[in-house]
């Protein structure tokens, strides 16, 4: 199941819009520079503040990422196109 092959990367606030943490995601775990090839990719959780207190917005993360794979409901943002079909995702389309 792709929630408990994920490895949690890197979590802070947006650099642009402070109101927002984000937090990053690999799968399956990111190999080491000095492993072979592996396939990997890397998903990014962008979650703005809805007013709540901390705590309640912790609490509501911490069920989301219980219960379902971040690749739900977060976005692809790192790996390579080829990494993400062979594990089965869609690469995201350019920017216009």
């Amino acid at each position: 199941m792709i929630r408990q092959s994920c490895q949690q990367g890197w979590i802070g606030t947006h650099y642009a819009q402070r109101d927002r943490v984000e937090l990053s995601f690999t799968f399956p775990e990111r190999p080491s520079f000095d492993s072979d090839s592996s396939p990997w990719v890397q998903f990014i959780w962008s979650i703005p503040d809805n007013g709540t207190p901390p705590e309640e917005q912790a609490n509501a993360a911490l069920r989301q990422l219980a219960v379902a794979s971040p690749a739900t409901y977060a976005r692809l943002a790192g790996g390579s196109r080829e990494a993400a079909e062979t594990l089965g995702f869609t690469w995201p389309p350019e920017p216009d």
